[in-house]
């Protein structure tokens, strides 16, 4: 039969050895991650009033940049329509 010794040793070394679970594995060094978010510029979404930091993809559009998600767009979006009729 099969021990849940074995089980157990071998999930505790996967993540000694920075598996899944954090550890600081995974072979990237802190500083090829990129700049950290306190370094990046932020903003409040008008939708949820939640704090929001800058993108790569928003590298271009940033000053028009409203929201901090689709879903938050489209519920602005939904929020305007309602208000016309």
């Amino acid at each position: 039969p099969i021990s849940l010794r074995r089980d157990v040793s071998f999930a505790a070394s996967r993540t000694a050895l920075g598996g899944r679970r954090g550890g600081g594995g995974g072979g990237r060094n802190a500083s090829a991650k990129g700049p950290r978010s306190s370094a990046l510029p932020s903003k409040v979404c008008v939708t949820c009033g939640r704090p929001f930091v800058w993108r790569k993809k928003w590298e271009r559009c940033w000053d028009e940049v409203t929201t901090c998600s689709k879903k938050c767009n489209a519920e602005r979006r939904r929020g305007k329509a309602n208000d016309i009729l």
